[in-house]
């Protein structure tokens, strides 16, 4: 048995790294704990569990986190990363990036994802463990090279460089960790799931690797709890004994096979706010709840003890002296304009618009104003765009590392991403043509050129644009314009 340890950094954001995969999947089940979901004061007592179980189950999650990060990734991907100068680097296998049919703008796109949700991101490039002889025989064996994405929630140990200051803070070691189902050789088998820890370390001869084990039944079902059984399936403690899965190997490459990027997570700062808003959510649901029912209170000594409804003939059997008490349901109209300006606040900061109007206001922003907004958003998507390209860049050479591409240059075999972003280049043309209208229109070239840029910065196929280009070129030139002949004053 072997012990394992978690870097200090992975102990001191796992929480945070946990709550923004678990916001982004919207798992009911998690949603519904005392996580996200507190308890109110009168529900602390035995008597109000029952009750803090029942508004559980009628509350459900909004999940505002997906559509966020679609928004950015559609802005991000809306014209395909350039693949076509790493074509002859990856030989084909880039129609099957990781070995499980995904391509690779698909790939990237996941990668994009990870990116934006957690910030630190982790891409390793591998080949199976398999000896042969030629490359014909790793064809035939299906050895070949594959990537795998991790977060830094499978991240949980590394080890940098401090040896000199050309490879300071490189990674020297680095710990993934994955569930995994065990090896069956029929479905009347049970699966039992364990986890596996890949231990990478570089060493004076090349690349060693170690794989480990460890399994779920290590613990009694019957005498975990809920609690031990997450700290089991994440993998949160140490205190878990690790045995040698496969032997040790040795990858022929003089680096770790790992692109790592830190960076901050996108959703950082619109996390608190999530877990505001569906904490507002769930106290509305509960008074919409409870404004089905009117309920009355009569306080004093019941002449009987049989128990009665509620009525006029029930007060009857009440000693003089009881006093009546009704209890309504509160209003919930200001816990809708609140859960309403969450909502617009998780969006001005999740989208860099902070000065936006709410769509709800009769107020128009000005031109100035709604590019100043802009701006952000443009440096924003450009800043991702280059953390984007570096990891990618970074999978292109360990591949061809792999595969032994001696002809790879790191200059001509890339993986560009778009960088002309419609939103900011539909502003720029609308200020040029709002100040120069009537000027371009007037010079039959430069309105030609200027409608056949505008034109070519659309996704048109090249016969479409050749046809377009065919007809501006065929425009009249328009006619100058007249001035009015002067007024005549008798």
């Amino acid at each position: 048995m072997t012990q394992l340890f978690q870097h200090p950094t992975y102990r001191r954001m796992f929480d945070e790294w946990e709550i923004y995969k678990e916001l982004y999947d919207g798992v009911e089940e998690i949603i519904r704990t005392q996580k996200y979901t507190p308890k109110f004061v009168c529900e602390e007592t035995d008597d109000g569990k029952k009750a803090y179980t029942a508004r559980l189950n009628r509350t459900f999650y909004t999940n505002l986190l997906e559509p966020i990060i679609s928004i950015w990734l559609g802005w991000l991907f809306q014209k395909p990363p350039s693949i076509d100068a790493v074509v002859e680097i990856f030989d084909g296998d880039e129609e099957n990036i990781d070995g499980f049919g995904t391509d690779l703008n698909e790939f990237l796109y996941e990668m994009g994802k990870n990116y934006l949700l957690y910030g630190a991101t982790y891409l390793t490039v591998d080949a199976p463990n398999v000896e042969s002889a030629s490359k014909l025989a790793d064809q035939a064996l299906g050895k070949r090279p594959y990537c795998r994405l991790f977060n830094p929630l499978e991240v949980p140990d590394w080890i940098e460089s401090t040896a000199n200051y050309s490879t300071y803070g490189a990674l020297t070691e680095v710990n993934f960790q994955w569930p995994a189902l065990k090896d069956r050789t029929s479905t009347k088998t049970k699966p039992e799931e364990m986890f596996l820890r890949r231990i990478l370390s570089l060493s004076n001869t090349g690349v060693v690797s170690e794989l480990y084990r460890a399994e779920h039944k290590s613990v009694n079902e019957n005498d975990r709890d809920l609690g031990q059984q997450q700290a089991l399936l994440t993998l949160r403690n140490e205190d878990i004994d690790w045995t040698l899965h496969r032997p040790v190997g040795a990858i022929d490459i003089d680096e770790l096979p790992v692109i790592r990027c830190l960076s901050e997570s996108w959703i950082k700062d619109i996390v608190p706010e999530l877990r505001r808003r569906h904490q507002l959510v769930c106290s509305y649901e509960n008074i919409l709840h409870y404004q089905a029912y009117k309920k009355t209170f009569i306080f004093g000594e019941p002449i009987s003890d049989s128990p009665k409804n509620m009525s006029e003939n029930a007060v009857m059997f009440f000693k003089a002296g009881g006093s009546v008490y009704e209890s309504t349901a509160e209003d919930p109209a200001a816990l809708e304009k609140r859960i309403e300006a969450v909502t617009e606040t998780i969006f001005k900061i999740a989208l860099h618009q902070l000065r936006q109007i709410p769509g709800t206001s009769k107020m128009v922003q000005s031109d100035s104003t709604i590019r100043e907004e802009k701006e952000p958003q443009i440096a924003a998507a450009k800043t991702a765009i280059c953390e984007l390209e570096y990891i990618a860049n970074g999978m292109v050479r360990l591949w061809a590392k792999f595969r032994s591409k001696k002809k790879y240059d790191p200059k001509k075999h890339v993986i560009s991403f778009n960088k002309e972003f419609t939103l900011q280049h539909v502003d720029e043309l609308s200020k040029q043509w709002a100040v120069f209208r009537d000027e371009i229109a007037q010079v039959d070239s430069w309105r030609k050129a200027l409608l056949k840029k505008i034109s070519a910065k659309q996704e048109y196929t090249k016969e479409e644009l050749e046809k377009i280009f065919a007809e501006i070129d065929g425009l009249k030139a328009n006619k100058p314009k007249e001035e009015p002949p002067a007024r005549k004053y008798a």
